[in-house]
């Protein structure tokens, strides 16, 4: 988690273009078949994959992948 100007946030791992403010963190408790994934009120500079039905180890949810708007990693 990087920061700037004393708000910490969450940044792509390719580029480091910021993506989210650790305030807009809802959860970090879910879990995919690729590791950790987390839960944000809002995100900045990503684009939004399509919206699918996603079997969790926590449950199914309806889910959608985002990318980072300059390199376009997920």
């Amino acid at each position: 988690m990087a920061e700037d100007g004393g708000n910490p946030f969450f940044s792509c791992r390719s580029c480091k273009n910021p993506l989210a403010l650790h305030e807009d963190l809802l959860s970090k408790k879910y879990w995919a078949n690729s590791g950790a994934a987390y839960m944000f009120s809002h995100a900045m500079n990503v684009i939004v994959g399509q919206n699918e039905d996603r079997e969790l180890i926590t449950g199914v949810f309806s889910v959608a992948d985002i990318y980072c708007s300059n390199c376009g990693q997920v």
